[in-house]
């Protein structure tokens, strides 16, 4: 109910509610203090009045003093004493009873006498049609008959704007994706505070989750996402690390990443299994696991290469491990401390930190059998391993059906796929040789990554996108938008790193080679 100030009125009393004053009663200072212009004891007059100060005292504000109300049967410390929402002074000046409830018939706050005095509709809350009700504007200062203007159209005319200090020219002034209107009209949220029950989530937030946003929400697993956060985004309430990737649940929303979705810092795709390591330095590997491609090692690791069916990894102290698949001495690493590692078809090479390559594994056509010299890159392709020595010059040995000749200039990226190659040069262009399926078609433009293997190729370029040519038996072709740092093609299926470090796989899914976790 609206509350109504009695200074603006000189008030004339009249004699109601059985009882009349013996003289006509005046508020001569404007202050809502009535009193009698009869002369106490002593004067011409004598009516057993009290003195002037006693007659001064209203003790509930309401526009008539003690006195009066005891005339007029209120209560001297209750404002209002009917209860209607209008001051007991304010009544009288209407010539309403003030002991007396009045209805108000359209709700809006004020009751049908007062209606009346400032000319509303008392069937319409708001007279003027401009979104505020009319004991609203009443009480704000606003005339209740005019329309008021909505500049910035977020449903809360400019004097309200003004009442609540929100931007009459910004339709959510907290940004909290609820416009002010809708804040104090419906959700009964703070216009000024973006996240009114302070429980981490946004106002706009919880309405579109369906949770209340004047409400507290607990944070049972104190990661930062409230439990009604945590439903939404299908997280565990008790773990407040779901992916297990080192960053807590509510740091990766106000990331912006995915809360479910491991972080890596290296990814490398086999036939039809997929091996990355995560920001713990751990090894995560998914897919096909027939010759034990899955079965990772414990430990800490730096880079990793998975081949067709196995995996070799470089740990934290140098030194290379490997697993899966042993047909042809896949596993039979060597000893030694390794800085760069790449597994092919049947087998793997590794740079050592002087910069000399070793390889192991099957040998048939001396895929195993590295050139002599320092290198600073190194790709295993199907039968065939090609490098980059410190000259930036590419050098290949192996079966030539895969590396054929490669060509002159300095390069700083290959890989080598099973038959073809493809490798950028110093200025960022990619180059590309025996190709079969267009593999080797390689666009023009400015690349940062490349990754080739069967019949595709893909890459990244110089705005962080994947570009992908060649076979598209299953949609390799097909990446996803976005921006990338890393990527890895196997036979059938790409993965890449995104800017949130997490893994986003396409193409072929027959063994969950591309269900990245």
């Amino acid at each position: 109910m609206r509350t109504f100030s009695l200074a603006p009125f000189v008030v004339l009393l009249a004699a109601t509610v059985g009882c009349t004053p013996q003289n006509e009663t005046v508020d001569a200072d404007f202050e809502g203090v009535l009193y009698s212009d009869a002369k106490v004891e002593g004067g011409a007059e004598d009516t057993g009045a009290p003195e002037d100060e006693v007659l001064e005292i209203d003790s509930d504000s309401d526009g008539l003093s003690d006195y009066e109300e005891e005339l007029y049967g209120t209560d001297p410390f209750i404002w209002d004493t009917d209860g209607d929402g209008m001051e007991d002074g304010f009544e009288v000046y209407l010539d309403s009873d003030p002991m007396v409830f009045d209805p108000d018939t359209d709700g809006d706050g004020l009751a049908d006498p007062a209606e009346g005095y400032y000319e509303t509709d008392p069937y319409s809350p708001d007279t003027d049609e401009d979104g505020m009700e009319d004991g609203f504007e009443v009480d704000i200062g606003s005339d209740p008959v005019v329309f008021d203007p909505d500049a910035d159209g977020d449903g809360l005319a400019d004097p309200a704007e003004d009442h609540y200090e929100t931007d009459p020219e910004t339709p959510d002034t907290d940004g909290d994706g609820l416009n002010d209107g809708y804040e104090v009209n419906t959700s009964n949220t703070d216009p000024l505070n973006p996240d009114t029950d302070e429980d981490g989530m946004e106002d706009g937030f919880e309405v579109d989750i369906g949770s209340d946003p004047v409400v507290f929400d607990p944070d049972a697993d104190g990661d930062g996402l409230a439990d009604p956060a945590e439903d939404h985004y299908e997280t565990d309430l008790m773990d407040p690390d779901t992916d297990g990737d080192g960053v807590v649940d509510g740091e990766e929303v106000e990331l912006g990443s995915n809360p479910l979705k491991i972080k890596v810092r290296d990814i490398s795709t086999g036939r039809h299994h997929t091996c990355a390591i995560n920001q713990d330095d751990k090894v995560k590997c998914w897919g096909d696991d027939t010759f034990g491609q899955l079965d990772r090692p414990s430990g800490h690791f730096s880079a990793i290469s998975a081949g067709r069916y196995h995996t070799c990894a470089i740990n934290l102290n140098d030194e290379v491990e490997c697993w899966g698949a042993d047909t042809f001495g896949q596993l039979d690493r060597p000893s030694g401390h390794f800085s760069a590692i790449s597994a092919g078809d049947l087998h793997t090479c590794a740079i050592k930190l002087d910069g000399e390559v070793e390889c192991w594994g099957k040998n048939s056509f001396n895929q195993s059998t590295p050139l002599s010299g320092s290198f600073s890159a190194i790709s295993s392709g199907g039968e065939y391993t090609c490098a980059i020595n410190l000259n930036d010059e590419v050098k290949c040995w192996g079966y030539n059906y895969g590396h054929g000749t490669p060509p002159e200039g300095s390069f700083s990226a290959i890989d080598a796929g099973v038959t073809h190659t493809c490798a950028i040069n110093l200025n960022d262009e990619v180059e590309c040789w025996s190709n079969s399926y267009g593999q080797g078609n390689a666009p023009s433009g400015s690349f940062s990554a490349i990754s080739a293997d069967d019949s595709y190729t893909c890459a990244i370029n110089l705005n962080d996108e994947v570009e992908c040519w060649g076979g598209n038996e299953q949609g390799e072709l097909t990446p996803p938008e976005g921006s990338f740092s890393a990527i890895s093609a196997a036979a059938l299926h790409t993965c890449a790193i995104n800017l949130f470090d997490e893994v986003e796989c396409w193409g072929g899914n027959n063994y969950g080679e591309s269900d990245a976790p």
